[in-house]
């Protein structure tokens, strides 16, 4: 009989590739399989109804893998882009988007986000009742579209092979392709004619970024004039109220109420303060290695040199100098040069005066035998009170024969300083009255060669001392190993929660299992963060606004998407990620050098209570909504009266005058928050008005000035009286600006913003013909490989 392990010896290598698929696939769609794992199964979790509408619905279940063959078909078209511009081509065709050079949407909508894909789903059917169809022959010529003919069709399997790891065939990429390109068909159809700019459209994103106004606003609070709302709704009007508004969460800054509850998470994290290690690797700094560094990195702590305007600028006439300008003045700006000039320099005038030092007979001798033709040819004339070396009985003369090239070089540079200086082998020269006084670095006491060189002597280069820098080297030499300590230490911690998610996820996926195992002891936050020295913190179920008001819900990250620079905040990333009860992410600090290791501790799902239950809130929205035209139409009745030529704390009484404010000059836009202004144009902040809205820049940018309006901010809160004090530019030079420079970036991209609604209020119709339902919240863009 053979042994049973013969069969394992004889199959082997086929065992180990299975058991090597098998582990591949655990890496890969393990964490989803614990995701949905919870006390309700994986398959129920997937079967739940995420969208409803007259073809049907879309679970959980079929919108993953609705979501996953667009992210392996973008995968392809990126793969083919970039094989075509790698051949010298130029990607082309419907759908593809180019932004500043680099090719965005590849054919198709890049964007992941459920809603978008619902609405590709939607429009390809809109299109199939249109009798639209896409034919395989009308995707290849998509495909060499795409590819500008340069990348041949006998390549496109392998390029999709190399793309989707072979998770998408030929026929899965056509369907997808023939669902993306209808929709894409759709909303071209959609939006046929509308994407041309108007004159009308470009003068006024021109205006909305350029034109300023100086605004007077009063306040009229709406929660003053609840008093004066003497009805109660009737039982019609709550019931018609909580129906518009059930489905629908709240927002502080919008004035519809909305009763919907929203879904609440509890969180617990651990924050790594920087400064908290660092502090103990500074005292473990020594002062060796501090003494150490200072020396190999002694450049780092050079005293800063005299700033060049702190220096005293050197003077034309000698201190003691009764006129020493006098006679340079009397040349014109445009005489010959000094050589032929001599009466520019008498030898009795005062500036002559040095050309004849007490020298030693050899070096008197050089001088008059130094001819005038070693000076600069065309030399200008000397400026009003600088000495010209180049008049007669000033210009030095040639060397005598035999002396070296290396001594003419090392006579001083003429006009360089207007100063009496020796030349090499001289006796110094006479100090002129006041010379001592004035600073000049030519005097009797200095060394041999030092004027010679014809430079000025650099001072010693100094050194910050070593006790003024011991402070900064020691944090210096902390940084590092401070840094790798944080590092360790949150991945310390991390690893512990990670291997409890574990725990806790098979946990709950023996939920249904007859040999279900006891759930895992809670978490030890407290020791966790002590073990590893870590601050510990957790929040209680909170909403993606309340978050805000702890620290952990101040944190965020930057991305880049859409070809913007953006920055996330932790509320858009952790109500938005779906990540499992337990698992673990990592996201930086509002504060500087803080980071956050976080998790889920529990979730409660949204849901929309009963009429019963939100009974006083829906009649209180129905009294602020009463309240609201009230403050409107007693600011509407003000606005008529109050006369426009003057400022309005002169129009009004004593007790509303006090309350006008009058915020710096603004414009409807704001040029965008990244530096010099990049980025897309957003809605501008206005001092003193809460939650500024478009339609209250609508209001107020469309007074004059002198004019006298009402506009309410977002919410509904407050509605305000205005007057336009001034404006900046005005009209003329505006339009003038606007001729001159033309349709610009930003006005394009605000005109198709401007565009865009009205395709988008299309497609609402359209939601509204396919009777299309949420029973959630659409997520945003995740990518899921």
């Amino acid at each position: 009989m053979s042994s049973p392990l013969s069969f394992f010896r004889r199959n082997q290598k086929v065992m180990l590739a299975v058991f090597g698929v098998l582990i591949m696939l655990t890496f890969v769609v393990g964490d989803y399989l614990l995701q949905y794992g919870g006390p309700s199964g994986t398959s129920s979790v997937a079967d739940e109804v995420v969208v409803t509408w007259k073809h049907g619905k879309i679970d959980e279940g079929e919108l993953w893998a609705i979501r996953d063959a667009h992210n392996l078909t973008v995968r392809f078209l990126d793969l083919l882009v970039q094989k075509t511009i790698e051949a010298q081509g130029q990607p082309k065709g419907l759908g593809v988007v180019v932004m500043n050079g680099r090719v965005f949407d590849p054919g198709i909508p890049r964007s992941y986000a459920e809603e978008d894909l619902v609405q590709t789903v939607i429009l390809a059917r809109k299109a199939q009742d249109l009798g639209l169809r896409i034919s395989d022959a009308a995707l290849d010529e998509f495909l060499d579209t795409l590819t500008d003919d340069v990348v041949p069709r006998s390549q496109f399997g392998a390029l999709l092979q190399e793309a989707t790891q072979g998770r998408l065939d030929r026929s899965q990429l056509f369907d997808q392709l023939r669902m993306e390109l209808a929709a894409q068909h759709m909303r071209m159809m959609a939006g046929s004619g509308l994407f041309a700019m108007s004159p009308s459209l470009a003068w006024d994103g021109f205006n909305r970024l350029n034109r300023r106004v100086k605004a007077e606003l009063l306040p009229l609070a709406v929660a003053d004039f609840e008093g004066q709302v003497t009805g109660q709704p009737t039982g019609a009007q709550i019931a018609a109220l909580y129906e518009e508004g059930k489905d629908r969460y709240p927002f502080p800054n919008s004035p519809e109420a909305g009763f919907k509850r929203r879904p609440k998470i509890a969180f617990q994290y651990l924050k790594a303060d920087f400064e908290k290690f660092a502090q103990e690797q500074m005292a473990a700094v020594t002062q060796e290695k501090i003494e150490e560094y200072y020396e190999n990195n002694k450049s780092d702590f050079k005293v800063p040199d005299q700033a060049p305007d702190e220096e005293p600028e050197p003077t034309d006439a000698m201190p003691g100098d009764e006129t020493p300008t006098e006679a340079p003045t009397e040349a014109p700006a445009d005489a010959p040069p000094a050589e032929t000039m001599p009466e520019t320099a008498p030898a009795d005038s005062e500036p002559a005066k040095p050309a004849e030092p007490t020298t030693t007979d050899d070096a008197k001798e050089a001088a008059a035998e130094q001819p005038p033709a070693e000076a600069p040819p065309a030399e200008p004339a000397a400026k009003d009170g600088e000495l010209n070396l180049d008049a007669p009985g000033t210009s030095p003369t040639p060397a005598p024969e035999g002396e070296s090239k290396q001594s003419r070089r090392d006579e001083p540079q003429r006009r360089e300083q207007t100063v009496f200086v020796s030349y090499a082998g001289e006796e110094p020269v006479a100090e002129m009255p006041g010379d001592a006084a004035a600073g000049e670095t030519a005097t009797g006491d200095a060394a041999p060669g030092d004027a010679a060189a014809g430079e000025t002597v650099e001072p010693p280069v100094q050194y910050k001392p070593l006790s003024e820098v011991e402070a900064e080297i020691r944090r210096s030499l902390a940084r590092a190993p401070a840094q790798d300590q944080v590092t360790a230490a949150l991945k310390a911690a991390r690893t512990e929660v990670d291997k409890y998610f574990r725990t806790h996820a098979s946990w709950q996926a023996s939920a249904k299992s007859k040999t279900r195992t006891p759930e895992p002891p809670p978490l030890d936050l407290r020791q966790l963060a002590q073990q590893h020295g870590l601050i510990a913190g957790e929040t209680p179920p909170v909403d993606e606004l309340e978050i805000a008001d702890y620290e952990l819900g101040k944190a965020f990250r930057f991305s880049f998407a859409g070809n913007q620079f953006r920055r996330e905040s932790f509320a858009e990333i952790a109500f938005s990620d779906r990540q499992p009860l337990f698992k673990s992410d990592q996201i930086r600090s509002f504060e500087i050098d803080v980071e956050f290791l976080y998790w889920k501790t529990k979730e409660e799902e949204a849901f929309v209570p009963k009429l019963a239950d939100v009974r006083d809130e829906v009649i209180n929205a129905w009294k602020r909504g009463e309240a609201f035209q009230i403050a409107k139409a007693e600011a509407e009745r003000m606005a008529k009266t109050l006369p426009g030529d003057k400022p309005l704390r002169e129009s009004l009484g004593e007790a509303q005058a006090p309350n006008v404010i009058e915020p710096p000059e603004f414009t409807w836009l704001t040029r965008g928050s990244l530096p010099m202004g990049s980025g897309a144009p957003m809605l501008n902040a206005v001092e003193g008005v809460e939650f500024p809205s478009h339609d209250f820049m609508r209001a107020v940018f469309a007074l004059k000035p002198g004019e006298v309006g009402v506009a309410a901010n977002g919410p509904q809160t407050t509605v305000y009286v205005a007057r336009i004090a001034a404006e900046s530019p005005d009209e003329e030079t505006r339009r003038q600006l606007f001729a001159e420079g033309g349709v610009t970036g930003e006005m394009n991209f605000l005109a198709r913003v401007e565009l865009q609604t009205f395709f988008s209020q299309w497609y609402r119709d359209l939601e509204q013909e396919m009777k299309l339902h949420w029973n959630r919240p659409p997520q945003g863009m995740q990518m899921v490989e």
